[in-house]
């Protein structure tokens, strides 16, 4: 975690807002301190709250979701976002999203890349962004590989992307190089 914040503030020094989604595992969802100790070290390295993102699995909601919904609802409280990562893939409970703070929406990558050729799962991918639309949700399109899965994120309107077509996984360095050249995908070529 020292190293995201450390990461996070040299990133901020560039002038780009970026946001950073951190995985937690299901014994830190239940730390009733876990919430003051990230205000704490986003303070210490002069970053915003709301520029970090807790992100888990359905699965991880399992196992102790009393403690857990507490120590979610004061995330929120202090502008840490939470993400639902890899919706659709476990036993998704549409009370889960009504009881729980969840600010962003994952959508599986199965579905997004299967919705080129897969009825099934382009519907699942449109009612799911859909549903995260009506519910105020940053909707983020996972596993976006190749143009098409681009195209079709971009049509039913979702806010983020995350794949291999942007980028595969890199080292902070490298993705500060990566930064610098990025030019988006507002080319009308695609």
């Amino acid at each position: 975690m020292d190293l995201v914040f450390k990461d996070i503030a040299g990133w901020d020094e560039t002038g780009k807002k970026l946001d950073i989604a951190v995985n937690m595992s299901a014994a830190a969802l239940v730390e009733v301190s876990l919430p003051e100790k990230l205000e704490s070290r986003c303070k210490a390295c002069g970053i915003s709250n709301d520029v970090i993102s807790i992100e888990m699995t359905e699965s991880m909601l399992d196992r102790n979701l009393v403690d857990s919904l507490e120590v979610l609802t004061r995330l929120r409280m202090r502008a840490l976002g939470l993400s639902l990562d890899d919706f659709g893939t476990g036993y998704s409970s549409l009370e889960r999203l009504k009881r729980i703070p969840f600010d962003e929406l994952k959508i599986d990558g199965s579905f997004v890349r299967g919705a080129n050729t897969d009825p099934a799962a382009k519907a699942i991918f449109e009612s799911s962004v859909s549903l995260g639309r009506q519910l105020n949700m940053t909707i983020v399109a996972e596993g976006v590989e190749t143009r098409e899965d681009w195209i079709r994120s971009r049509e039913l309107g979702c806010d983020v992307v995350q794949g291999f077509f942007v980028a595969h996984p890199m080292s902070a360095a490298d993705f500060q190089t990566w930064l610098r050249n990025w030019r988006g995908f507002d080319s009308p070529n695609l």
